[in-house]
């Protein structure tokens, strides 16, 4: 399982994210995530402090999704710019980026700015979370078409284009060729991990059902 951890679209892409895996209990699947807002001490096990980015930015939960008048993807770069300082907050910036681009190629229009968070150190420095909630929600069809937070001003990820990400790049001060390449650097190597006979043959082996994998393949961004 560990190995195909490693070779999951997220992982691939430098997102980083708690170790989790699929297994079998009985005649169920069981999907677990190994915490990363606890530490284990000679004390034993401790909570690290966490906002996510609407707590973060003074917004209440009801508005977490930027139609609803919440953080816009702009915002959130800005502020893991001033507030990150653990490390250079450029690894942090190029990190949400990442995580904004996967969101639309992979799927995932939930991915509001209560599913990215803030972790606070030791000493009392503050940076990026590992990602978390990166589901195809377009695969599983229960969520709004919308993208949570626009690229540019669409929020319909099939109508996405090169001009979009660069409103985008503009609004959060990123050099735009350097966006465009991401973006189709990180199409790559999703493509090359959706396509491998390897993945596929895990998820039948963890009990998906042709039905199910006959949907993932459906899902076009």
């Amino acid at each position: 399982l560990y190995e195909v951890y490693l070779n999951t679209p997220a992982f691939m892409v430098n997102l980083r994210t708690p170790y989790c895996e699929i297994t079998n209990i009985g005649k169920g699947l069981v999907f677990s995530i190994e915490r990363y807002d606890r530490k284990h001490t000679d004390d034993g096990v401790i909570r690290m402090h966490q906002e996510d980015l609407c707590q973060a930015q003074g917004y209440p939960a009801a508005r977490k999704y930027e139609k609803d008048g919440g953080p816009v993807f702009a915002e959130c770069i800005k502020l893991i710019k001033t507030k990150c300082n653990h490390r250079p907050s450029i690894i942090d910036v190029q990190e949400l980026l990442n995580w904004q681009i996967f969101n639309v190629i992979c799927g995932n229009n939930d991915g509001h700015a209560k599913n990215i968070s803030l972790l606070q150190d030791d000493h009392g420095e503050w940076g990026l979370a590992p990602s978390y909630d990166l589901v195809s929600t377009q695969a599983l069809q229960i969520y709004n078409p919308d993208l949570a937070m626009a690229i540019g001003e669409c929020f319909m990820p099939g109508d996405i284009g090169a001009n979009d990400w660069r409103t985008l790049a503009s609004a959060c001060n990123i050099g735009t060729r350097k966006v465009l390449k991401d973006v189709d650097n990180m199409l790559d190597c999703i493509e090359s991990v959706y396509l491998s006979k390897a993945l596929k043959q895990e998820l039948i082996v963890r009990g998906f059902s042709t039905k199910q994998l006959a949907r993932l393949e459906q899902v076009e961004h």
